[in-house]
């Protein structure tokens, strides 16, 4: 029997994906999708539908997305 696909809502593909920086992450919104910035310091990133920041690990490679929604 064959697993299911999961299906990814484009809307919040972004979610999902690893981002390397908030610029880069502002770039694929004003692109990509209907998602407005409002505004954005390098910190954080307001749009019409939330709060977008990342989390760094330090002594790894990774940043985590972190999401707040209106």
């Amino acid at each position: 029997m064959k697993k299911p696909k999961k299906t990814v809502d484009p809307m919040t593909k972004h979610l999902t994906r690893s981002w390397g920086s908030l610029t880069d992450l502002k770039k694929y919104l004003e692109t990509k999708t209907k998602e407005k910035v409002k505004s954005f310091n390098g910190f954080e990133l307001v749009t019409n539908k939330g709060l977008y920041t990342l989390s760094v690990t330090y002594g790894t490679m990774e940043n985590e997305l972190v999401f707040k929604k209106k």
